[in-house]
């Protein structure tokens, strides 16, 4: 690294942690312009020194005799088998914009879009508009979807009204409809048990809803909310952990300008929080904009809007690695998955195209290159062992791994 490239991280930092008249001073007499300095991905800088700690702290512990701990989501190479062929591109299920997208243990799609129409399609390759069929039309476009994997007749939708409801597929109508959040209702996730759900919006608030199993419950509402997270910011993105069942598990939930990962206890209802700055200070130098728990639920990934993800364990916190090559910043709506083998993520990027990172090394091993405007949604059926994504560019991708 030459000189010229230190003064421009040195500048970027001070600019990013509000340094105004140091920055200003900075491209005064230093080889630094500001032109430089906004190119460079964010928080460059800190990443390198975190990465200087650990290496320094390794080096002491290897000195002293000390064993590092281990963790089995770094042990395993890769296998070769990751996900890059496409098989469907379907152009006609919408008329506008696709926002989510999500493939049924049927293989079917359910997607929404920006004309407000939820519908099922069929994995076709070629014209989809003739096995595409509406089973809800939502008071306001619907920007995230999921549905229950064990009742596969539910499906979870949140609107830019502020509306969150369980649809029956088959039934082609909302069977509940959950208290209004006063804005955007961006993230819905069900639990892999089926028993929870949970919601984010931009009025600050997560919700957690649990359903109604009781014979005391049963003339009532399908599902009672048990839990309200009150944020410091637009809560961004969350997801169940593996294990979520009755008593077990948890829900991890991010917001923006907001350094911590809120981690809700599903059996106690109690909310512990991990930091995720390598020096435990609280300054907020990043924004998570989606979350996810590896196969096993040991490791939490986030995508960040600073043209990185980042690895944490779940239980210490500790950021296991970070993950460069995708491009997005503060205006942008990354979306990232698990390979079902937990041996590869894949991750969307702001010029349109899909980033697939072995775990082991870090490493970028595809890109794939078929969408044509932003992508909004990515997600992997681990029984189909798909991946599905969907756009502005009015499409939804079908993708799979060709032997």
């Amino acid at each position: 690294m030459d000189l010229e490239e230190i003064d421009v991280l040195v500048a970027q930092y001070l600019h990013e942690r509000g340094y105004n008249l140091s920055f200003m001073a900075m491209l005064d007499e230093s080889q630094a312009t500001r032109k430089k300095v906004e190119v460079v991905e964010g928080g460059r800088l800190r990443s390198i020194l975190d990465c200087h700690s650990d290496i320094i702290s390794a080096k002491e512990s290897a000195a002293a005799g000390k064993s590092l701990p281990t963790f089995a989501v770094l042990e395993n190479p890769g296998d070769g088998n990751f996900i890059e062929d496409i098989v469907a591109n379907m152009e006609n299920v919408h008329k506008g914009n696709i926002l989510a997208a999500r493939q049924l243990s049927n293989g079917s799609i359910v997607s929404s879009a920006t004309d407000r129409s939820v519908r099922i399609t069929e994995v076709f390759d070629g014209d989809a508009s003739d096995v595409s069929t509406t089973i809800f039309t939502s008071p306001g476009p619907v920007l995230s979807i999921d549905w229950n994997q064990q009742d596969p007749d539910l499906v979870l939708i949140g609107d830019m009204g502020g509306n969150a409801s369980v649809l029956s597929i088959s039934q082609e109508k909302a069977i509940f409809t959950a208290p209004k959040h006063m804005k955007y209702v961006v993230r819905v996730r069900f639990s892999l048990c089926g028993r929870y759900f949970a919601t984010a919006a931009y009025d600050n608030e997560c919700r957690l809803f649990k359903d109604n199993k009781t014979a005391a419950d049963a003339l009532g509402d399908l599902y009672s909310r048990i839990k309200v997270l009150n944020c410091a910011g637009h809560v961004e993105c969350l997801a169940f952990s593996p294990d979520a069942d009755d008593d077990k598990g948890e829900l991890a939930l991010c917001a923006r300008n907001d350094h911590r990962i809120h981690v809700l206890h599903l059996g106690t209802l109690e909310n512990r929080s991990i930091n995720m700055n390598a020096n435990g200070d609280d300054w907020v130098s990043f924004s998570v904009l989606d979350i996810s728990f590896n196969a096993d639920g040991t490791c939490i990934l986030v995508s960040t809007d600073k043209d990185r993800l980042i690895l944490f364990d779940r239980v210490s916190g500790a950021q296991l690695r970070n993950f460069y090559g995708a491009s997005n910043d503060a205006y942008s709506n990354p979306r990232h998955c698990w390979h079902p083998s937990g041996l590869y993520i894949y991750a969307s990027s702001q010029n349109h195209e899909i980033v697939v990172w072995e775990v082991y090394t870090g490493k970028i091993v595809a890109t794939l290159k078929e969408h044509t405007q932003p992508i909004k949604d990515l997600s992997i059926n681990p029984s189909t062992g798909m991946l599905v994504s969907c756009g502005f560019d009015k499409t939804i991708k079908v993708w799979k791994k060709i032997l």
